[in-house]
């Protein structure tokens, strides 16, 4: 039987993982919850090519600071399961979390060290998938969400039965809420800071200044059509801090460390005085700030508690599912004191869930990786620093810590970095 030789193989395989990486981008602004299961798809056309290529795994890159402090807080995470009020849920969190930190060790490192073709194919897809992105998500919210409602009816049986952001008539979805598009708003404004210096590298000079003023404006109106204030405030936090690193980079610098220090110090405090100061009641607050101050205060009142070890992963879900079990109208909870969902902070839940041990833990990676955001080169460092601020702003009012697919977002655009970085950031060739 013939072998197949590896200049055989390998542009295939580039091809498939670039395409993939594109996907993996794209849905951001059409599917966020996709990039869960995506981020492994990709992990696994790298182990591909490193298993037909006989080259040995790159173990080592995981003794380095992010994944070791990654590590120590799943682990902490997992010794929490314990008293955790659902642990098998929390085991599969640690599982998968576990799962996505080896993985995105490995991708960033093939990312970051590609070159030549499978460089250039990786940034196409990259870029090529941030403009499907964008241009998706801002044109569909302009025209009134005529792709998506035809997509969901066709696949309206496998939907949840909550239809949350949907309105249902007779069957058929009629209208898609604006809300209904926040995690593709809050996904977006994570990924245009990292897909910048992208395009800058892929596109010829002439087409790169006008693509990448393109790009941000397409985020910026399908982030501000939507109802998600923390991806429009992620996407405000991570342009300024962009134009601050361009002309005062250190200063940049310290109001980042200054800035996550701050939440994690302060985080029970200030949801104590949020809460006790009446602006859950504050009518002049938008119902979703008022919502989740009064989640927060919850949380906040529960770390205390147990405010060395936590209450355990997963419990803020767990308490959440009997409040409903016991509660004949559920909007009577909408701005009472509860565990939520999500904690809509991280910084808070990792008090309330894992203790101040898990807030110690959760502190290292921050500051670990904001140290790892200054130290790459000058033509990227300005977007690793606005990416820093616009997940630190997700993290501060979004969603919760343990959501697979908000998790696979942070990673991928860590990702994208790493490709931007390839060759210490200089212009592709093609």
């Amino acid at each position: 039987m013939a072998t197949i030789s590896r200049s055989e193989w390998a542009p295939a395989l580039h091809y498939a993982q670039g395409t993939v990486l594109g996907i993996l981008v794209a849905v951001a602004g059409i599917a966020p919850r996709a990039a869960a299961t995506l981020v492994f798809v990709l992990y696994l056309l790298m182990l591909a090519e490193d298993a037909l290529a006989r080259r040995p795994l790159p173990w080592q890159n995981l003794k380095s600071a992010v994944p070791l402090a990654a590590f120590a807080l799943i682990a902490w995470a997992a010794v929490t399961l314990l008293w955790s009020a659902d642990p098998r849920a929390g085991l599969e969190m640690v599982v998968y979390a576990l799962a996505l930190v080896v993985a995105a060790v490995y991708v960033a490192n093939r990312l970051f060290s590609a070159e030549g073709a499978a460089r250039r194919k990786y940034l196409r897809g990259a870029v090529i998938g941030g403009l499907v992105g964008v241009a998706y998500l801002s044109l569909e919210l302009v025209f009134d969400t005529p792709i998506t409602r035809f997509a969901l009816n066709l696949a309206f049986s496998f939907l949840p039965a909550k239809h949350k952001g949907l309105t249902v008539i007779d069957g058929r979805i009629t209208e898609v809420h604006s809300y209904y598009f926040n995690r593709h708003a809050g996904a977006l404004a994570l990924y245009i800071a990292p897909l910048l210096p992208l395009m800058r590298q892929y596109l010829p000079a002439k087409l790169a200044r006008p693509t990448m003023a393109l790009a941000a404006a397409l985020a910026g109106i399908g982030i501000f059509l939507s109802d998600s204030a923390t991806a429009q405030a992620a996407f405000v936090v991570g342009a300024l801090v962009l134009a601050i690193a361009h002309f005062a980079e250190r200063f940049a610098r310290g109001l980042l460390f200054a800035g996550l220090g701050t939440a994690f110090l302060f985080a029970i405090p200030i949801a104590w005085a949020l809460y006790n100061y009446g602006l859950h009641q504050a009518e002049w607050l938008p119902y979703s700030a008022r919502s989740r101050i009064a989640i927060w205060s919850y949380n906040e009142s529960e770390a205390r508690k147990r405010p060395i070890l936590g209450a355990g992963l997963r419990t803020s879900r767990a308490l959440q599912k009997r409040l409903l079990a016991r509660t004949k109208n559920v909007h009577e909870l909408d701005l009472a004191r509860r565990p939520g969902w999500h904690a809509h902070n991280v910084y808070l839940q990792s008090w309330y869930e894992l203790g101040g041990i898990g807030a110690l833990l959760a502190a290292i990676i921050g500051f670990v990786m904001l140290r790892r955001a200054g130290a790459f080169s000058e033509n990227v460092r300005p977007f690793a620093l606005a990416y820093s601020a616009s997940a630190m702003t997700v993290a501060a009012f979004g969603w919760g810590m343990w959501q697979t697919w908000l998790m696979a977002t942070f990673v991928t655009g860590i990702w994208l970095l790493n490709l931007a970085e390839g060759q210490r950031g200089l212009r592709s060739s093609g």
